[in-house]
């Protein structure tokens, strides 16, 4: 299964179950997962946004190219502007969220992970 598939799954079914005490090689796993679905956000994420970015482009070269401009093709020219442009935004303002999201659960494992080495080297 894809990764994005690995994901959607996961969003349906629910969280892996919790360990309490897991392994090196767990922790150094689930730091590798997550970094890998950072970066398949990101790629969503700024797909989205080129697509957006060439909607708005699209638009505006349809604007200057029509001659006769009426109140129907202002608004739809507007309106696809507009969307265009909160799109972008709100996939800019998501992939944020998300890199801060992945960075918490990636220091926590990391964390975890350093807690580990110390109880079996000190103990």
């Amino acid at each position: 299964m894809s990764e994005f598939g690995e994901m959607i799954r996961e969003a349906f079914l629910g969280l892996e179950s919790f360990d309490a005490l897991p392994g090196k090689a767990e922790l150094e796993q689930a730091i590798a997962k997550l970094d890998r679905r950072e970066r398949t956000v990101r790629w969503m994420a700024w797909g989205a946004v080129g697509f957006m970015t060439a909607l708005v482009a699209g638009v505006i070269a349809s604007w200057f190219a029509t001659d006769g401009h009426g109140v129907e093709s202002a608004a739809v020219h507007v309106a696809l502007f507009l969307f265009a442009m909160s799109g972008i935004g709100m996939m800019k303002l998501w992939l944020i969220v998300m890199q801060s999201h992945f960075t918490t659960l990636q220091e926590l494992k990391r964390t975890q992970l350093l807690t580990l080495e110390r109880i079996g080297a000190g103990g």
